[in-house]
């Protein structure tokens, strides 16, 4: 991951804001538009370098958020644990929704915006200071399902871009000061 970045000379001198756009079921993923749409935020408002990470079987998907954002962006290369361990140990903030990464992130003590729906945060975590979630609470929350019963995604869809963004920049000083190793 070193080698990864130093070729990315871009990295340096601002905060990194990983973005893990995948999850290990549908019913879990928040539309890659709207990822797009916040990446892109991330870097014109907030100033960080966005880096797309993703998991096994989801490097198309993640192409896919690259493809619909305007800002310059890099997409990471495939992982190991171990990889993303270390990738983790340069990142200012992790972005993503209930998902391995995020577990990862947080247990390295990199702040973390995870996005939930059909699982509950409280008990899927993430756990400690740092981490903050976004979540719709629905007369249908936390169903547990790997494709949503009702057919509509709703607990991920209510979660809207700008609630994101405006939980993000109510922190992004601290994420930008945290000294990554």
């Amino acid at each position: 991951m070193a080698e990864f970045l130093a070729a990315h000379p871009e990295t340096e001198g601002r905060p990194l804001a990983a973005v893990h756009a995948g999850a290990g079921y549908a019913s879990k993923r928040w539309a890659p538009e709207r990822f797009a749409r916040l990446a892109d935020r991330l870097v014109a408002e907030l100033g960080f370098t966005v880096l797309l990470t993703w998991g096994s079987g989801e490097e198309d998907y993640v192409r896919s958020v690259g493809g619909m954002m305007n800002e310059a962006h890099l997409i990471s290369p495939r992982t190991t644990l171990g990889d993303l361990a270390a990738l983790c140990g340069r990142m200012n903030l992790l972005v993503c929704c209930d998902s391995g990464p995020l577990h990862v992130a947080a247990a390295l003590g990199v702040p973390t915006l995870s996005i939930f729906g059909p699982t509950d945060p409280r008990r899927n975590g993430p756990y400690g200071p740092g981490h903050e979630t976004v979540v719709k609470i629905l007369p249908c929350s936390f169903c547990w399902k790997r494709a949503c019963p009702l057919g509509t995604d709703e607990c991920m869809k209510q979660v809207d871009v700008d609630e994101v963004f405006d939980t993000i920049r109510k922190n992004a000083s601290r994420y930008a000061t945290r000294q990554p190793h």
